[in-house]
């Protein structure tokens, strides 16, 4: 399911002067690991300026500033030679630090031409970047499973017109899981929030529950219905103040020697996980894209929500970095 909103207004900011600093420090997914070919230059607005996604000579990503330091040509319209990124202005050529090596009419290399490289990896079939120079936390991840005891798919569900923190706060909401989703479930039994994450565990008859955001923009859920597990994780990217590139991944655990049985099984339980999590995304979005959101009048069930709202002002602040 992609939602592509078009209505890209400005759209929940905790304070009413966050316009030149509405971004959280954290892990942020820009591209799927498929859009990412060996060779190619993939280009993505982030953080109110550009980078560039690359592949380097041993097939790791890549994520740098985009604007070369010359002139300001966009390097998502150079190439990638022996695993560096090339100017296609002037061959102005930049390895995976950001120094540039190569210069075809200069001998000596001016010391400011260099472009930033944000720390990456790709986890959950996506490529993350880091908004800083080294990571604080580790990268998102599910509850009670390592990636490669899963099995899952990725997708891009597009553009959206709010911040990425706001539909986090669904994971604490549970008021709305109730009225919008008709979802009944009970008040977690735990939870604790930390420096970098949220974490909450809900214990029912036959049923449970465990949350975890990571950072201010990433959300997964590991469900357990009568001993059937399933496994979700969504995230979002802010391009720039008000539209966010939104990127979810659905899961079940990895049968292993899988019968063709078992493999289409777990196929049809990810078609179902895949159509609830389209349904859950598509009710958000109805009211998301139309909201004004402010801290109004909070009422005794809105507590663990409270404090997902005070982790969010809390949470430290990051910017695009064009150059070290």
């Amino acid at each position: 399911m992609t939602i592509v909103s078009t209505n890209l207004k400005k759209r929940g900011r905790l304070h009413e002067h966050e316009e030149e600093q509405a971004y959280h420090l954290g892990w942020y997914p820009l591209a799927l690991c498929s859009e990412l070919k060996s060779g190619e230059v993939l280009g993505r607005d982030f953080l109110g300026g550009r980078v560039v996604l690359y592949r380097d000579a041993a097939g790791k990503p890549v994520v740098q500033s985009a604007f070369c330091p010359h002139l300001g040509a966009d390097l998502s319209v150079g190439d990638v030679v022996d695993g560096q990124i090339r100017c296609a202005f002037h061959h102005w050529c930049f390895d995976t630090s950001g120094k540039c090596v190569q210069i075809p009419t200069e001998g000596k290399i001016p010391p400011g031409a260099r472009i930033f490289t944000y720390p990456s990896a790709e986890a959950w079939g996506l490529v993350w970047a880091f908004t800083g120079e080294k990571p604080l936390f580790d990268l998102p991840r599910v509850p009670r499973a390592e990636e490669s005891g899963l099995v899952y798919r990725t997708q891009s569900n597009g553009i959206v017109p709010y911040e990425p923190w706001l539909p986090v706060t669904n994971g604490l909401d549970f008021q709305h899981l109730r009225a919008l989703h008709n979802i009944p479930i009970v008040e977690p039994d735990m939870i604790q929030v930390r420096e970098y994450g949220i974490e909450y565990t809900i214990t029912e008859p036959n049923k449970q529950r465990h949350g975890l955001i990571t950072g201010a923009n990433t959300f997964s859920l590991y469900r357990n219905d009568a001993g059937r597990e399933s496994f979700t994780l969504f995230s979002g990217t802010p391009l720039r103040p008000g539209e966010t590139l939104v990127f979810s991944v659905v899961a079940v655990r990895k049968e292993d020697p899988q019968s063709e049985e078992e493999r289409l099984a777990a196929e049809r339980q990810l078609d179902a996980i895949g159509a609830l999590t389209a349904r859950l995304l598509e009710e958000d979005d109805r009211v998301l894209t139309t909201i004004r959101f402010r801290q109004g009048v909070l009422v005794a069930a809105d507590r663990h929500l409270a404090k997902y709202l005070k982790y969010v002002r809390d949470f430290p602040r990051a910017s695009f970095i064009e150059a070290r």
